[in-house]
């Protein structure tokens, strides 16, 4: 749920937010070349972003991921 695509080079890379077996989301990604959106190119081995540890904002899911970039670097940000 909730996507948000990023530009890499030919490729978008798509972050979304899925469950895990607790039900709490967790962001992955897959990568899509633009040219043929049907073409997955890759699709994340894991989690890119977990929920945090007991007391965090974010222990019961990580979700709605957008990325912003910011002198050469990219940061994400998301809600708990």
């Amino acid at each position: 749920m909730h996507p948000f695509a990023d530009k890499i080079g030919d490729r978008h890379r798509v972050y979304f937010a899925g469950r895990d077996e607790m039900n709490r989301s967790q962001i992955g990604y897959f990568e899509i070349n633009i040219r043929n959106p049907r073409e997955i190119v890759r699709v994340s081995d894991r989690p890119v972003v977990r929920p945090g540890p007991l007391g965090s904002f974010d222990e019961c899911g990580c979700n709605t991921p957008w990325i912003v970039d910011h002198n050469q670097k990219k940061y994400m940000y998301y809600t708990g």
